[in-house]
């Protein structure tokens, strides 16, 4: 069966006549995690990088996966020397999911959109690998077999719905980045070169 969306937001968007669309795309996957800790560098990221963004996000109804004790999480398999994250520093639950992001919206300026998805039976691995999971979103049913695979897809239709809400288009040249939701971002992403290359690449595909 389809897993059901358990919450989601489209955000807010103001537009400008410098920034009548996103020019670049934050795409978050996984699970949130730590991503109370590392949001406000993310967000310093963006604003250093290119005011003009927009943060999508899809991710599952539990912070985490349950650890060996109450309040933890699972070790990642990749690092198990490492500490478990302590989940309860933060969150009274750790289906506190929608309302951290929606706690997270203001660190944007209101710019996130997010859908959350009921979590699905079973233990995936620390890239989203493991059993199938198909899910609904509109009319699309998704089930690649895959959680990362799935997640990608459905954050291409999350950009779709963004656009109709909030009735702009997307430059084909807008950049995207893809990344976990607790990554720990660098100051900032040196995007001239890419918007560069785009440029390059659909000047000589015309």
């Amino acid at each position: 069966m389809p897993r059901r969306v358990t919450w989601s937001t489209l955000g807010t968007w103001n537009p400008t006549s410098q920034c009548h669309a996103p020019r670049l795309l934050l795409y978050l996957y996984g699970e949130l995690r730590s991503f109370v800790y590392t949001r406000e560098r993310t967000a310093e990221m963006l604003h250093l990088s290119d005011k003009c963004f927009f943060v999508l996000g899809v991710t599952d109804s539990t912070i985490c996966e349950p650890g060996e004790r109450p309040g933890l999480c699972r070790r990642y398999r990749s690092a198990p020397q490492a500490a478990p994250l302590e989940w309860s520093r933060f969150a009274k639950a750790i289906d506190s999911v929608p309302d951290l992001l929606a706690r997270s919206r203001s660190v944007f300026a209101g710019r996130l959109a997010a859908i959350v998805f009921q979590r699905a039976n079973g233990v995936m691995d620390d890239h989203g690998h493991g059993h199938p999971w198909p899910v609904r979103l509109g009319n699309a049913v998704m089930d690649h077999g895959s959680k990362f695979e799935d997640q990608m897809h459905a954050l291409v239709l999350l950009t779709a719905q963004l656009e109709r809400q909030h009735q702009f288009v997307i430059d084909p040249r807008a950049i995207v980045i893809r990344t976990r939701f607790d990554v720990l971002c660098p100051s900032y992403a040196d995007l001239a070169g890419a918007h560069e290359y785009t440029c390059a690449a659909r000047e000589a595909s015309a």
